[in-house]
């Protein structure tokens, strides 16, 4: 299982073609996780083709998983959460929530930030 987080995606509804051929024989395996979701609605609210974005979003959509959160996900990204506040470190609740489902579901998290998923 491949998890795409909101950059690749918005990378990939841009034209991005190299993403196209890394990934394209894992389109099967290819999930996107739920946050991601309204991410990708605000960009194409946020873009001056406001109806267009909101059209690709949608195809793209239909093409792919769309990966949930479970207890197991949030009971992880709790524990995680903890962890960062203990040590005084800040991060995106929603950063924390997509690396917990690529571990809870043993998917590789595919994403052009790497950064912000180093929580350990």
């Amino acid at each position: 299982m491949v998890l795409f987080d909101t950059d690749v995606c918005l990378s990939l509804l841009s034209g991005n073609r190299k993403i196209l051929q890394q990934f394209g024989a894992l389109m099967e395996e290819i999930c996107i996780p739920a946050p991601c979701v309204e991410e990708l609605y605000l960009a194409a609210e946020q873009s001056a083709h406001q109806e267009a974005n909101g059209k690709a979003v949608e195809k793209f959509l239909a093409t792919v998983r769309v990966l949930h959160p479970d207890a197991e996900t949030y009971r992880l990204a709790a524990r995680i959460r903890n962890r960062l506040d203990r040590r005084g470190r800040a991060a995106s609740q929603t950063d924390v929530l997509v690396f917990s489902l690529s571990r809870v579901f043993s998917a590789r998290l595919v994403t052009l930030h790497a950064g912000r998923y180093r929580f350990t």
